[in-house]
């Protein structure tokens, strides 16, 4: 599910716009309203969020959090806010390497030693500090527009499984080490093979290998030959290719021992183009030759057909692949030699900040001013990624410019362009595209034995009218849910009563000397009133939002008066201002709320409150509101695949939002829906209608 913008996460961050969707995460601009600046806000699908996942997601990104270098992009804060799990990390206003490959390869040697030498020491820093990134490609290469370089993502591919190649990772794959093709052991050297790839790649402008697939493609890095780089770019040095050479060998053993190792090669070629410094490491005699066996290929292949397949039968190396990082003297300089390498490195990083501004700025007016004609791709049905990879072949730009449901294209897929396909534009043309943000589906949880304000938390999404009545239970811990009405597992429409009833403990255990006093909440902030709701030893329960005279953020009514002795950890629901309405043309009228009170007694009692609000006679289109439906039917034990029809019905008009086979481990589903006026959805299990839901959207 997409974030809008100006949503605000964990009372913090500001959503300002989508800038990137990828295999993993959502990537967006957003403002720290704490420290008031810019930030790259990315936001793990919903697929990744799992118990297992998030550990290793948090424990990684904390892990990448604690290195600072100027050539690696910092990462601010890791975290989540409900089911939203997000990683902070620098913004940086520039271009992917991948981009500026794309624009000006092949490039000068001196522009590739510029551009080598700021990533390997990003590998440098990170490998000092035990943090492996295993997915170095340009994409995850940033150029800012002054020609810095900075490596973002790191030590976040680990939390992925790395021993599973899927047909998601073929961007990664053109970049993949043999032992990663292979399932092996992956250390930092996989991380100086793909960067020696990189290198190959800005010199010829061509990747070394390609292939109709995952398969073709790990094939290929395990047994074939570097292409000469030559034969695409005679002008490069014997330094160079030496380096490159060394790096993308096949057999770990045979690589840089370390990035430091490359590092003090690659400062050495600015000056030293004969290579002669580049020194072979010789196998021992009895080292085996590592050869793709049928076995492997098969074990390959199955990985590619089921991404959970983890059975390293055939898959384990006769060699043992870790390599300690070297911090040896034999791979240190002089420092007379080192001081003087060290200027030319400033100097040839500057002239290549030149020389990628001018590239830059040398595409871009390629792109808008030229007056050759492009046909525009079909992008329809395609995924996102998919579509800007051919926008970028084609020189075109796309623009994610609206977002509809669709029961047929698949989230993150284009539903529409407003340029036909293979009509001919020019390049640099702008092409609108309609995105797919998919379906979803709804179901009521069972909330019997969780604490109050949990529930609270998980129904937050949900519009029911929750009502809570507390009673005597000497088997229920206080503040406990008894029971529900209705119960979990039930059919439930939007706007439908749900009763929680909720444990006041043991009768004759209770007395008024175990009784805390309501505190006097209005008035107060929202944060103020929670702080306070706690330090009373009570619960926070609901918050409903109203338009007020009262500023933003201003607590208006609370569910029970303050001065009332109540049980400890009873629930207090709030009001709370959303501020005053903006209006054009405005009638007053009087609308009447209903705040329930509650007490130590099993009574329960309502006070009506009136509210002075603004109706707004409306002067544009309505806003669409989005939800989401979860589908999570009661099937028989032992269903493997179920068939969901989800039917949607706006004033009296059907259609079909979703329909589709699915396997059984595939429930719950999560739909998304939008509308601007009531709607209501229709769940069909295998043709049978199992239950109906209105989403209020107006």
């Amino acid at each position: 599910m997409r974030l809008q913008p100006n949503t605000i996460v964990s009372d913090r961050y500001q959503i300002i716009e989508l800038i990137g969707v990828g295999g993993m995460a959502n990537v967006y601009c957003a403002k720290d309203l704490k420290l008031d600046r810019n930030v790259s806000f990315k936001v793990l699908k919903e697929e990744f969020v799992d118990e297992e996942f998030i550990g290793k997601f948090s424990k990684e990104a904390r892990a990448a959090a604690r290195i600072a270098h100027i050539n690696i992009a910092s990462v601010y804060d890791v975290g989540n806010d409900g089911n939203i799990y997000y990683i902070v990390m620098e913004y940086v206003d520039g271009y992917t390497l991948k981009d500026i490959i794309k624009a000006k390869a092949p490039f000068s040697n001196e522009e590739v030693l510029g551009i080598s030498i700021q990533i390997a020491n990003a590998l440098e820093i990170a490998h000092a500090n035990n943090i492996v990134h295993r997915d170095i490609k340009p994409q995850n290469i940033l150029v800012t527009k002054d020609g810095s370089i900075k490596v973002t993502d790191f030590g976040i591919a680990r939390a992925t499984t790395s021993n599973t190649i899927t047909t998601d990772t073929m961007g990664s794959v053109h970049y993949f080490s043999p032992e990663q093709a292979r399932g092996g052991y992956v250390d930092y050297k996989s991380d100086i093979y793909s960067l020696g790839i990189i290198m190959y790649e800005m010199i010829t402008g061509k990747l070394p290998f390609d292939g109709e697939g995952v398969v073709q493609l790990a094939m290929k890095h395990i047994n074939d030959p570097l292409p000469d780089m030559r034969i695409l770019n005679p002008r490069i040095s014997n330094s160079l290719e030496k380096i490159v050479l060394k790096a993308t060998a096949k057999n770990t053993d045979n690589r840089y021992s370390s990035a430091r190792e490359l590092n003090n090669d690659l400062k050495t070629a600015l000056s030293d183009t004969s290579g002669n410094f580049v020194t072979e490491n010789v196998l021992d005699e009895d080292s085996p030759t590592v050869v793709i066996r049928p076995e492997e290929l098969e074990e390959i292949q199955k990985r590619l057909n089921n991404p959970n397949y983890n059975d390293n039968k055939y898959l384990k190396d006769d060699r043992d692949y870790r390599m300690p990082y070297n911090n040896n003297k034999q791979n240190s300089m002089p420092k007379s030699i080192d001081k003087k390498i060290e200027k030319k490195v400033t100097l040839f990083a500057i002239f290549t900040a030149f020389g990628i501004i001018a590239l830059i700025t040398a595409a871009l007016v390629t792109w808008f001013l030229s007056s050759s004609n492009s046909k525009v791709p079909d992008f329809k049905g395609k995924t996102w990624d998919k579509a800007l990879e051919l926008a970028k072949d084609k020189e075109l730009y796309i623009t994610n410019s609206k977002e509809e449901y669709s029961d047929k294209i698949p989230e993150n897929s284009i539903i529409d362009q407003d340029i036909k396909p293979n009509k001919k534009v020019k390049k640099g043309t702008n092409i609108n595209l309609t995105l797919s943000l998919g379906t979803g589906e709804f179901r009521l949880e069972n909330y019997v034995g969780l604490d109050i304000s949990e529930v609270y938390k998980k129904i937050s999404t949900l519009d029911m009218n929750v009502k809570e009545e507390y009673i005597y239970d000497e088997k229920t811990e206080i503040g406990k849910v008894i029971r529900q009405v209705p119960t979990g597992g039930s059919k439930v429409k939007n706007g439908q009563d749900l009763t929680l009833y909720i444990s006041k403990g043991s009768e004759k255990d209770t007395s008024s000397d175990n009784d805390v006093i309501v505190p006097y909440l209005v008035g107060l902030t929202e944060k103020e009133a929670k702080k306070s709701i706690k330090n009373a030893g009570l619960s926070f329960g609901k918050v409903n939002y109203v338009t007020s005279d009262k500023d933003k953020g201003i607590v208006i009514e609370q569910s029970i008066n303050s001065g009332n002795a109540v049980p400890e950890r009873t629930s207090i629901s709030l009001v709370v201002s959303s501020g005053k309405k903006e209006t054009t043309t405005a009638s007053t009228e009087t609308t009447t709320l209903p705040i329930i009170e509650e007490s130590s007694s099993e009574t329960t009692t309502i006070e009506q409150t009136t509210i002075e609000q603004t109706t707004i006679e409306q002067t544009t289109e309505p806003i669409r509101k989005s939800d989401t439906l979860i589908i999570n039917p009661n099937i028989p034990e032992g269903t493997e695949t179920v068939d969901v029809k989800v039917v949607e019905t706006v004033d009296g008009k059907s259609k079909v939002i979703w329909s589709g086979i699915h396997s059984a481990k595939d429930l719950p589903l999560n739909i998304s829906v939008s509308g601007y006026k009531p709607t209501q959805y229709e769940l069909y299990i295998d043709g049978v209608l199992i239950g109906t839901e209105t989403k209020n959207f107006n």
